[in-house]
């Protein structure tokens, strides 16, 4: 079916015709009364509410408004979205590429702040919108042996290794990270491709997503600095610990027996800083590993 005079920004009312697992939805579009057409709906489209269960929540409704976003580039269907902020006039006038920069920084400053930056893909594209060290909410899309993607806005997965997703070292991925749900994580490393596009890589361990990444210059690590870290392993009265806000390990050494383990967060001073690597010793025990809430 031809498009029925639609064009990017146009409001419509849908309804959900098939699920595709992973992706989104397939929807009819009403454009009016004589005509419809077929559009699609992706997952991180359909609510602004941090929904668990975004497709049943679409699904759940008879009827809902969209706003056409773009169109398939294979075959031109109309990619829509529902979400409350992209659906109102006010919120699309600041989001679509001709609003203001400053109003819509104002406009989408809360959700930005917690990771919610939906509106700042769609009016950016990800290249501009996203940096190392962003929060980021997202669904998962695709899971296998090497890890997940998650998709984070429009036209824009990330993907997070199987190290990246967890802490734990006895972390089960294939349960914990279905396809489909609402995760929280940072955008860890930005690359450029042969394309030109951006590559993003994502990590969803608590210890990055509270204490940030990127957050210490190595180069400025001296002998003596004292650094706070978290306990990844403990083995032969040796830690391996991971400065909080970073990628940097440290071997940590005198300790009390039995002292610390894996998950605690720990003072160290350090004793030696080379290009290869960081020797500490212990120096006192800020928080058990159970300390760092959900929040």
């Amino acid at each position: 079916m031809t498009k029925i005079g639609l064009s990017k920004g146009s409001l419509v009312t849908a309804r959900v015709v098939k699920h595709i697992i992973g992706k989104g939805v397939t929807v009819q579009l009403s454009h009016n009364k004589e005509q419809h057409q077929f559009g699609f709906l992706p997952t991180c489209e359909i609510t602004d509410d941090l929904s668990g269960n975004a497709v049943k929540y679409i699904s759940d409704k008879s009827v809902f408004a969209a706003r056409i976003i773009d169109f398939d580039a294979k075959g031109g269907k109309p990619v829509v979205s529902a979400r409350e902020s992209v659906v109102e006039e006010e919120g699309w006038k600041t989001i679509q590429p001709t609003g203001s920069s400053a109003a819509f920084q104002l406009a989408d400053e809360q959700r930005m702040a917690t990771g919610n930056l939906r509106n700042k893909i769609l009016k950016y594209g990800a290249d501009v919108a996203l940096s190392r060290g962003d929060l980021a909410i997202g669904y998962v899309t695709n899971i296998g042996k090497a890890g997940c993607f998650v998709q984070i806005g429009h036209n824009c997965s990330v993907r997070a290794g199987l190290n990246e997703l967890s802490d734990s070292a006895s972390f089960d991925f294939a349960t914990e990270f279905p396809v489909g749900r609402l995760v929280v994580g940072r955008i860890a490393k930005v690359e450029d491709t042969a394309s030109g596009q951006k590559r993003f890589s994502y990590s969803t361990r608590q210890s990055l997503v509270v204490y940030g990444v990127g957050c210490v210059d190595r180069a400025k690590l001296a002998e003596s600095d004292e650094v706070e870290a978290l306990v990844m392993a403990v083995a032969e009265e040796k830690a391996f610990a991971q400065i909080k806000g970073s990628y940097i390990k440290l071997k940590v050494k005198n300790f009390p027996p039995k002292s610390i383990k894996a998950g605690d967060q720990i003072v160290a001073s350090l004793t030696k800083v080379t290009k290869e690597k960081l020797s500490s010793t212990f120096v006192k025990k800020i928080s058990k590993s159970d300390e760092i809430t959900p929040e």
